[in-house]
């Protein structure tokens, strides 16, 4: 297992390193996110995952972006682990509190996968915490959702935890 684990390192940081460059977002209004190390890493993972599966990347959307920050740093700073907000709004409400919007797009779907790890160890690292999501059916299935086109990242360290929040999301006309 550990050295599976560090073959998956490898190469999820080396797509990371190759992909950092372009991983800023422009978002609605022309300004752009800046994605820390552990969420280009994350995103590199994803979209290594995607393509190998003969899907298309996603790229970084800022309204997602903002979303998936926001519900991360929630679950570090009230020590919870779950989809909805310590006040009950589910994922779905929150994206669209962020901006991710529903009306006027003919499609629109979002999905959510969580995790967290202790901090510090492997185990809350970006390629372990993709690893899990693929080792379970259903964040598998979200991750490799053939219509998402967008993702937003947020990961956030409280409670001696590393917390990972990814939406995923397609809107087209």
């Amino acid at each position: 297992m550990k050295r599976i684990v560090s073959i998956i390192l490898i190469a999820c940081a080396t797509a990371a390193a190759v992909a950092g460059a372009t991983l800023c977002a422009p978002s609605q209004a022309g300004a752009s996110i800046r994605l820390t190390k552990t969420e280009r890493q994350v995103v590199a993972c994803v979209n290594q995952k995607r393509v190998r599966h003969g899907l298309p990347r996603v790229r970084v959307q800022a309204d997602l972006m903002r979303a998936a920050r926001a519900h991360s740093r929630e679950m570090a700073d009230r020590c919870f682990f779950a989809h909805a907000s310590a006040a009950g709004q589910t994922y779905v409400e929150r994206v669209i509190a962020f901006g991710y919007e529903r009306t006027g797009w003919a499609r629109w779907s979002v999905g959510e996968n969580i995790y967290s790890g202790r901090a510090g160890t492997l185990l809350a690292t970006a390629q372990v915490a993709v690893l899990r999501w693929m080792g379970s059916s259903v964040h598998r299935r979200v991750l490799l959702r053939k219509g998402s086109r967008d993702v937003g990242i947020g990961v956030h360290v409280g409670g001696g935890k590393r917390y990972f929040t990814l939406d995923l999301g397609r809107r087209a006309h």
